[in-house]
């Protein structure tokens, strides 16, 4: 039977769905900190500088992720989810989130809002925000958040939507493509002082086998941190292409599960970011061997 994604904030445990400790008490600060007056804005940008990831190996949250958390009612325990936030908390978010909505005439329902993936700024990987102004010929355009920046780009919905579904089904189409940089592993820090330590404490007769045992365990957890999961993700993505056919309309779910971020190259054409560190591009019809920028190894979350 298939598992079917669930929301931040929860876990299968033997095949039920339960509240994962590490991640609820995320989702409870998000309804917090925003009942508290801080914005989706501000969440996000302090998610993202903790380095908290909304999913294994990708951070950068942003308002539409933070929003969409708080507009979700299997938080409270609809339809059989256990309940992470209460009525009263999820009341009052959703109060002054309705309150602060000074853009009601913009369609909520375009794909563009329903993305996943936040937008990065070539020139120097801050977050880039979508405006609209309509006085322009192209009223879409990506401003880079950065107030030294300040890059923008001026992009029509349709136009950057329809370059991305272009690049996923030329993935479909050869998903041979997708491939995994060849790299070794690499050794951490804390892998090497925890190795350090442990060598010190053995030419030590009198230490503590309690003490090295601990030690020894935890230099096993740094090492298996140090490990590259990119072929294995490479493997994993080149599974979902080839179990597709090329898509009519935009493959929103297979975006959401495969992209962890859309850029753009010198000449404006759309560059995602996959799960496994590759970066693909329209022009080439393949992927570059160069890791993305925003793709982490390994998981804060089990």
């Amino acid at each position: 039977m298939k598992i079917r994604a669930i929301p931040f904030g929860y876990r299968y445990d033997n095949g039920k769905i339960v509240i994962d400790k590490t991640t609820s008490d995320v989702v409870k600060e998000i309804f917090s900190l925003y009942v508290k007056g801080k914005s989706l804005l501000d969440i996000s940008s302090l998610l993202n500088n903790m380095h908290i990831e909304y999913r294994p190996g990708v951070i950068g949250w942003n308002k539409a992720r933070i929003k969409r958390i708080i507009e979700d009612k299997r938080y409270l325990g609809d339809k059989d989810f256990p309940v992470i936030v209460s009525e009263d908390v999820a009341s009052k978010a959703n109060y002054l989130k309705t309150k602060k909505n000074t853009q009601s005439n913009i369609d909520k329902d375009n794909l563009i809002y329903r993305l996943d993936a936040p937008v990065y700024c070539p020139c120097c990987n801050t977050l880039m925000k979508r405006i609209y102004e309509p006085r322009n010929k192209i009223p879409e355009r990506w401003r880079c958040e950065n107030s030294e920046c300040h890059h923008v780009i001026p992009i029509a919905d349709t136009e950057l939507l329809s370059e991305i579904h272009q690049i996923l089904n030329s993935m479909i189409l050869n998903p041979t493509t997708i491939e995994h940089s060849v790299s070794e592993n690499r050794i951490s820090m804390e892998t090497t002082r925890t190795e350090n330590e442990i060598n010190h404490l053995l030419d030590r007769r009198s230490a503590s086998k309690d003490i090295i045992k601990a030690k020894l365990y935890e230099a096993i957890a740094y090492k298996y941190a140090d490990l590259s999961t990119e072929k294995y993700e490479s493997q994993k993505l080149r599974d979902v292409f080839r179990n597709h056919n090329p898509f009519t309309k935009f493959p929103l779910e297979l975006f959401n599960h495969t992209v962890v971020a859309i850029s753009f190259d010198n000449h404006d054409n759309v560059v995602l970011s996959l799960t496994n560190g590759q970066i693909m591009r329209k022009e080439s019809n393949h992927g570059a061997t160069e890791k993305s920028p925003y793709h982490s190894t390994g998981s804060q979350y089990q």
